[in-house]
């Protein structure tokens, strides 16, 4: 019944061909991601209560950013966010499903603490970052249609969550 989006960024030309909630009128008016993409999310389905944050995740807003979240979605081109988000869902024992996409490759990993590898078992330290990153424009929805399907599976706790990394080349 609620979900909290969280983003710094503005929607930029480059997001359009992977990022389908955004349109050029979004990068004319140069509004925030987290914003346009709550309000065309309340017209999806205005029961949802949707909460927009414009801001960068760090250290210090975690723990209230994942204050009553029962699961966390990544959808980060940052890895040092990641470690953060990470450290605080491992410490408060929070599922959260790490995705990632570049060039032809996507993974999509569920991070159950407790259960499964966290992120920082995979990845100990933030290799360099390629800017821009470059993406199929198709994989990034087809790593999201993984991750909200394990969502689904994790929230109403399926017996059939994945455990595993998925790994998917293009």
């Amino acid at each position: 019944g609620k979900v909290r989006l969280v983003d710094r960024d503005i929607v930029r030309l480059p997001d359009l061909q992977r990022q389908i909630l955004y349109d050029e009128e979004d990068v004319k008016n140069k509004l925030p991601k987290a914003k346009i993409a709550a309000e065309k999310l309340k017209k999806i389905n205005s029961r949802v209560k949707i909460e927009s944050f414009i801001l960068e995740v760090n250290s210090e807003n975690i723990k209230s950013l994942l204050k009553d979240a029962d699961l966390v979605i990544n959808v980060l081109d940052n890895i040092e966010t990641r470690f953060i988000i990470n450290r605080a869902c491992v410490e408060n024992k929070i599922p959260w499903i790490h995705g990632a996409v570049h060039g032809s490759i996507g993974i999509s990993m569920n991070i159950i603490p407790g259960k499964t590898a966290c992120y920082r078992c995979l990845i100990e330290a933030c290799p360099p970052q390629e800017k821009p990153i470059p993406i199929i424009n198709t994989l990034p929805i087809t790593v999201a249609s993984i991750q909200a399907t394990e969502a689904f599976k994790i929230l109403t706790q399926s017996p059939d969550v994945n455990t595993d990394l998925i790994y998917i080349d293009l």
